[in-house]
This record gives C-alpha cells, sequence and structure tokens, in this order.
C-alpha cells in the first residue's frame, strides 16, 4: 500500500511530531512512501524518499506569483544533518512570534493558505506520479492542512485517514481572548467537512478516541508512539515512573499500561 503521508514537520528525528510519524512508518518500504509537509525543513532521512514542500513563505508570495512548492528526492537528502531546520533570520523570527498562537495569528495564517496558490499543476503531476492508495493526515490546529488533506483524497478518490495527536477539537485554549471562538469555530467546520470524508480516526489514546467517535461518529483505532529502548535509562531499583509531557486525556494511564 502507497500511503501520502500529509503534516506540518518533515519525517526527521529532532521533532516530536518527526519522529512520531518515523516510529508509525518505520517498517514501511520507502518506495510505499511520500511526503507532504509545509514547514521550512529539509529531509534528512530516507525513511522515505518522495518529498513535496511548501512553505509560508512560498504561499505568501505566491499570492502574486502564483508559483509555490518544491520536490525533493533521494538525493537531496541530507542525512548527516544535526537539524531539519533551515529557516534563519526574519524567517526564524517569523516562525518563533507564530508559536504564540493567538486568534490573530491563527486567522493570519489561515487567510494566506486561502489566498494562496497550492493547488497547481505541479502538486498535483508529484501526488499522481506517486499514485497513493491512502492519505494519512497528522492533524493540527490550523484548518488550511485539512483543506489540503481532503481536496488530495477527494481528488484521487482515495481514503482519507486522521491522525490525531492532541486536543484540538473539545479544548480551546483562546476562548477568552478577543475573536478566540470565531476562529475555533471556523476552524470545527473545515474540521468537520474533513471528517465527514475520513474513513476512520487514530487517536492517541483510548480517552481521546472515545470522545472523538462520539463527537464525529467515526470509527477510532487508538494508534501509541512507539519507541525502543536499548539501555536501562536509570540503574537504581524503585517503584517509579517520570513522565514530563501534557496530562491531557488521561495519557499518564496510558503510558503506565
Amino acid at each position: 500500500m502507497k500511503v501520502l503521508v500529509i503534516s506540518h514537520n518533515v519525517f526527521c528525528k529532532t521533532t516530536n511530531m518527526g519522529k512520531t510519524l518515523m516510529s508509525y512508518f518505520g517498517e514501511f518500504e520507502a518506495e510505499n512512501l511520500a511526503q507532504l509537509y509545509v514547514h521550512s525543513e529539509i529531509p534528512t532521512t530516507d525513511i522515505c524518499k518522495r518529498y513535496y514542500r511548501m512553505t509560508d513563505k512560498e504561499i505568501i508570495k505566491s499570492i502574486i506569483t502564483r508559483r509555490s512548492g518544491r520536490v525533493f528526492t533521494e538525493y537531496d537528502i541530507v542525512l548527516d544533518a544535526s537539524s531539519a531546520r533551515t529557516d534563519t533570520g526574519i524567517t526564524a523570527k517569523m516562525y518563533q512570534g507564530a508559536r504564540k498562537r493567538t486568534p490573530l495569528i491563527y486567522f493570519a495564517r489561515d487567510l494566506w493558505w486561502c489566498l494562496g496558490a497550492w493547488k497547481t499543476k505541479k502538486l498535483m503531476h508529484w501526488v499522481d506520479d506517486f499514485s497513493p492508495d491512502l492519505v494519512f493526515l497528522a492533524s493540527g490546529n490550523y484548518s488550511f492542512i485539512y483543506k489540503i488533506a481532503l481536496f488530495i483524497a477527494k481528488k484521487r478518490n482515495i481514503p482519507l485517514v486522521v491522525s490525531c495527536m492532541d486536543d484540538y477539537y473539545i479544548y480551546n485554549k483562546n476562548e477568552h481572548l478577543f475573536g478566540g471562538k470565531i476562529v475555533h469555530k471556523r476552524f470545527m467546520k473545515q474540521v468537520r467537512k474533513t471528517m465527514e470524508y475520513t474513513s476512520c480516526i487514530l487517536p492517541i489514546c483510548d480517552k481521546m478516541g472515545k470522545d472523538y467517535g462520539k463527537m464525529f461518529n467515526k470509527p477510532c483505532y487508538t494508534l501509541h508512539t512507539r519507541t525502543a529502548i536499548s539501555e536501562p535509562l536509570c540503574f537504581e531499583k524503585r517503584n517509579a515512573i517520570s513522565y514530563i509531557g501534557n496530562l491531557g486525556y488521561d495519557r499518564y494511564k496510558q503510558i503506565i499500561k
């Protein structure tokens, strides 16, 4: 089966999303994987040999030029790179500022992706050349990524599955900020439209799957993040579990299991 992975981050060993995606698809043949991603990153692993990148900077320019996207092949992979990120200077500061994720930032980013030219012949030629059997969306909290995944899946008439690693739908962290409710409502409108077409949802824990199954009326199958420990993390003998991260959706129970 050929899978087109659509995500914000590229497959890599240095970002949370990159590592999670590698854990999901680590046993796939590279020839059966292709990835479309949107961050200013370069491929640094040969887990996949077909990449298509569209960055925010390109999309903003494409509002005028109507051109965007870059294809990476196996010859463009930099295996010895210490980081996949390539943004520097003003671009890096823009991304850092966008991490605040206020309602205004959500609105602005989704707007320029709406106005920009991502739905190009170049993209569809790349997709058709790979000829995927399935679209796998690593979901996020920006509506444009859902639009892209839905468009490609419908255009190819193939199934779409959505992986959910955080709660973007029930909890609105900007609810009490100006414009927060409106932005989240617009976001959820696109999410529901995408979920209507989706074949199934892959949540990261059982509690999330139960809630999303009811919310979207779709089958949910828990997909844990795989890991391998080659040596003991601690040589002291004691009954203790340490977890540094988000405790939402009873994640600590999943870890204990």
